[in-house]
């Protein structure tokens, strides 16, 4: 993280959280910071809360084709002020580190992402978002390529990333913060697995040319963003 610039390290600090550490299934260890213990006590949360699942699902009636897709790095995209840093100082065996982009565990960090991705996805027609997970419909299989198009080329814009292995694109049906969408309608997922949003490889064929297109745009997104991280190392 240091050299991707999303830490600096720091001699001293007025706050300085601990980290946890958590293995993965993969063997590998994620660090967790565990804010609640030091900033989430002085923090004024957010009153503006996430939207409801009812409220999203409402506007998504008449959808043919759907589209999953999941932002990589998530809260860690918002890049902070100067003067925020020091609240997000963490305490390890190597030191003190600071972060300058918006960490995980902070209590203000839901709702604050959850503002970035509405102001970045505004005024595209039937798109949704909830928090990195962003939901696209379309009525027929050109209205939803034109959809798809339109993000892909806000996010490109934005420097933003996605995860294309847990992204799903032009699905009959697709899980959904716990629900089931199709064209049929809205139900309860059957299982959790069916319910955590997971990625499957799509089972509908697409042309060759529509692969290519979402194939080229997902390389310039991930390029964008590289060059943009590197830059602040």
């Amino acid at each position: 993280m240091k050299r991707l610039g999303i830490i600096e390290h720091v001699g001293t600090s007025k706050w300085a959280s601990p980290i946890v550490p958590v293995p993965k299934a993969d063997g590998s260890v994620r660090i967790c910071e565990n804010f609640r213990v030091t900033i989430n006590f002085a923090l004024e949360v957010e009153q503006d809360p996430l939207p409801r699942p009812e409220d999203i699902f409402a506007t998504f009636s008449g959808g043919q084709q759907f589209s999953i897709l999941d932002l990589e790095c998530a809260y860690l995209l918002v890049e902070l002020d100067a003067k925020s840093r020091s609240y997000v100082t963490i305490n390890t065996h190597k030191g003190l580190f600071r972060y300058t982009r918006l960490p995980f565990g902070v209590a203000r960090a839901p709702a604050i992402f959850q503002q970035v991705m509405e102001q970045v996805l505004h005024g595209i027609p039937n798109v949704a978002c909830y928090l990195d997970d962003i939901l696209i419909k379309g009525k027929n299989e050109v209205e939803h390529l034109q959809n798809l198009t339109a993000v892909f080329e806000r996010l490109r814009n934005c420097g933003l990333r996605l995860k294309k292995n847990k992204c799903q694109f032009m699905e009959n049906k697709v899980a959904y913060l716990g629900y089931r969408i199709s064209s049929e309608g809205l139900r309860t997922a059957q299982s959790k697995g069916e319910g955590r949003n997971r990625c499957t490889n799509s089972k509908e064929s697409l042309s060759t040319e529509i692969i290519f297109g979402i194939s080229e745009l997902l390389c310039s997104i991930s390029s964008k963003f590289g060059r943009s991280m590197s830059s602040t190392e």
